[in-house]
């Protein structure tokens, strides 16, 4: 997998100086489905939707090994640190307002900010102002210690493919009978994407109403915020209302624990860099029996 991600670097990255990527993708689907002027071409839908296809099946494999954004910041994986839930979620909820902020822009403006705050790709074309240089220069330092940064908290066709993800069937899952509780998967995962057996909460009926009813007023407010401060506008109102959905959904999860008895893989979250796979000594005793039946 790591091959293959260095491969797609040298190509996709500074072969083909980054574009077209699916991540700038998401701008031109946005604009060609509200604008009839805007023609999409076939090649920028393929490259946008093939992922999402895939994800469907076999969860985030074009993050794993295809994208080049995801492949070099891996090169500078050093010592990655275990982010706490109490901050990872927050941050992971970045991505989602930036994904809604660049559809906003692309259908209101026709600008493309994910284009324009590409951390890697002045890296890729060796130039670019010196800001953005900057930027990607302080997201791969930023790596060495909290792996992927940008896909974690910032890449918005990130949180496409992890809502996508969440319904694949062939997803790298562990498997309960043949997990041994030894933890190495949790250990070694450096995306937080393993979750550890927990006891839920007791949460009160009247405090988890009132977290309900905080969320459907959020919605609520936000939607009205954003309607009126851009312009008395539908495409307001949606990012309102697309914002209301991240923050009021956030506190409405928060009444809704779940009670989790075995390390189990966080779908959306994962990956797909296999690295659990090349520590697991259940995954590495079934591939030595394989190799001892081929001979």
């Amino acid at each position: 997998i790591f091959l293959i991600g260095i491969a797609s670097l040298l190509y996709f990255g500074f072969y083909k100086e980054g574009c077209v990527c699916p991540i700038g993708a998401i701008q031109n689907v946005s604009l060609g489905l509200v604008g009839s002027d805007f023609v999409v071409p076939i090649a920028v839908m393929v490259v946008f939707l093939a992922p999402l296809v895939f994800a469907l099946i076999w969860g985030r494999v074009f993050c794993g090994g295809v994208c080049p954004l995801g492949a070099i910041q891996d090169l500078f994986v050093f010592k990655a640190i275990r982010v706490p839930l109490w901050l990872e979620r927050p941050l992971g909820l970045l991505r989602y307002f930036y994904l809604g902020l660049a559809v906003y822009f692309a259908i209101a403006f026709q600008r493309f900010i994910i284009c324009e705050y590409d951390p890697f790709v002045s890296l890729f074309r060796m130039s670019g102002p010196f800001w953005r240089f900057m930027l990607g220069a302080g997201l791969l330092l930023l790596g060495l210690v909290i792996a992927r940064p940008y896909c974690r908290y910032l890449c918005p066709y990130g949180a496409l493919l992890s809502v996508f993800s969440r319904w694949s069937s062939h997803e790298v899952r562990i498997t309960p009978t043949g997990c041994i509780n030894c933890t190495l998967c949790d250990a070694t995962c450096p995306f937080e994407a393993i979750h550890r057996p927990t006891k839920p909460s007791k949460i009160s009926t009247s405090r988890r109403w009132a977290f309900v009813l905080a969320g459907i007023v959020v919605m609520f407010l936000l939607t009205l915020s954003g309607y009126f401060a851009l312009g008395k506008t539908i495409a307001g109102a949606a990012l309102g209302l697309w914002f209301g959905i991240l923050i009021g959904g956030s506190l409405i999860q928060l009444v809704r624990p779940k009670k989790r008895e075995t390390f189990e893989t966080d779908r959306g979250e994962c990956l797909s860099c296999g690295r659990c796979y090349q520590w697991c000594p259940s995954e590495r005793a079934e591939w030595e029996g394989e190799e001892s039946h081929a001979h």
